[in-house]
């Protein structure tokens, strides 16, 4: 008799990959499980913000040897009811995976939380598939509301998503965090702490190798802001309320007029304070370039022409579980220095001493790291930009990270 096939699924409602979607994570994972003699199922939202294209992707795929499956769910726009019932569709879809014959039994679920809408749904899925679950801890519902967008506790939504954290965290057989100090915070809550693992966020090699074409007017812009001489500030993310963007454009105003003419500030991404920060970008005195959000392999080419990158934060208790941004390793592989406003239990800027580290929310620390910046030495920006590049090769590359995953994948399946 043969060995039963080995399967990992990775469910994340926004997962993406090579002309899939900007979150990798499930990508980068699951190409090395590959190699581990793993069969590989990511399943994803047909449509989602976070997508390479506005179209929904309605056929399954292959992505280098990583099987896509998308559930059907409804368009939606911001971050209102459409969104949520997007949510919620997620979940009822992922059920009809108990009758899919083209998609193998697995091994192991692997639910990662953008949203916990989808918990009774992967719960169920583990039960009646009779198979384990792993519980990918991204983002802490619903103290994220309470600490970001000011949510009350007794709010009825707020309740019920503090329900499913409960439920999740109690019925899964093993706890994989990508923040470092959440190990207390999911055993109040019913998890085992003997079964909670950091695996945090990673970068790979093979992306910056491959470099995409990026937009040929906004390409221009930079070649001509990068002839002139100024020194290039990069930021990259999400530009709505919780990235607290504003604090970069509170800084900016507060250089002196000689040293905001020394200054180019390049913003690439979307989110709802985006025009309110256009607005206020128009009155700094530095100059401003906007793009929209691009596809992961096109970040790459905009790195390469820009001289450091921005990170910052807003001051939340939030944070005192740690933070664990893809911005910051992805600036660290294309080798920039980096500039990072935060207040959290970790920093790997700090870590890493590859830039300049303040405390969140304090404009004026920040326009004095800005300041540093621009004046720094060509060769100190080259040494604070290889050391975040050996730094986050010997803590976050995918092949390391995918190893130590398959520990935990291994000790589920074979209690």
């Amino acid at each position: 008799m043969s060995a039963r096939r080995k399967v990992i699924w990775y469910i994340q409602h926004y997962a993406g990959g090579p002309g899939v979607g900007r979150y990798h994570r499930g990508y980068h994972l699951g190409k090395k499980w590959l190699d581990y003699g793993w069969d590989v199922h990511v399943i994803a939202a047909e449509n989602h913000h976070l997508m390479d294209s506005s179209e929904s992707v309605r056929t399954d795929m292959t992505v280098d040897g990583v099987s896509y499956h998308f559930m059907q769910v409804p368009p939606y726009t911001g971050n209102g009811l459409s969104r949520l019932r997007n949510m919620l569709q997620f979940g009822r879809s992922l059920l009809d995976l108990r009758c899919n014959e083209m998609i193998p039994h697995p091994s192991v679920i692997i639910y990662s939380s953008p949203h916990l809408f989808a918990v009774p749904a992967v719960n169920r899925l583990c039960k009646d598939l009779a198979v384990p679950q792993i519980a990918e801890v991204r983002d802490l519902w619903p103290l994220s509301l309470h600490q970001l967008v000011g949510m009350k506790r007794v709010n009825p939504m707020a309740v019920y998503l503090g329900w499913l954290e409960r439920r999740w965290y109690k019925r899964a057989d093993a706890i994989v965090s990508l923040l470092p100090n959440t190990r207390a915070h999911c055993e109040e809550r019913g998890g085992d702490a003997a079964r909670w693992y950091y695996i945090p966020n990673g970068v790979s090699l093979e992306e910056i190798e491959e470099p995409a074409e990026i937009d040929e007017k906004f390409l221009a812009s930079l070649h001509e802001a990068k002839a002139s001489g100024k020194r290039m500030l990069a930021y990259a993310g999400g530009i709505g309320k919780p990235n607290a963007c504003e604090y970069i454009f509170a800084a900016l105003e507060k250089l002196d007029d000689e040293t905001k003419e020394s200054l180019v500030l390049v913003m690439v991404g979307d989110g709802t304070e985006k025009e309110r920060l256009k607005e206020l970008g128009e009155n700094i005195g530095v100059q401003v370039l906007w793009s929209p959000q691009v596809p992961k392999a096109q970040i790459w080419t905009i790195f390469s022409l820009v001289d450091a990158g921005v990170i910052v934060w807003h001051r939340k208790k939030l944070y005192e579980y740690g933070i664990s941004a893809n911005k910051i390793y992805d600036y660290m592989l294309a080798k920039l220095p980096i500039i990072h406003a935060v207040t959290a239990s970790n920093d790997p800027v700090a870590e890493s001493q590859c830039g300049w580290s303040v405390e969140a929310e304090d404009p004026s620390r920040l326009e004095e790291s800005i300041r540093d910046f621009i004046f720094a030495s060509s060769e100190l920006l080259k040494e604070k930009g290889e050391r975040g590049y050996d730094w986050v090769l010997e803590n976050h590359e995918y092949g390391k990270l995918a190893a130590k995953y398959l520990d935990v994948v291994e000790e589920v399946t074979n209690p």
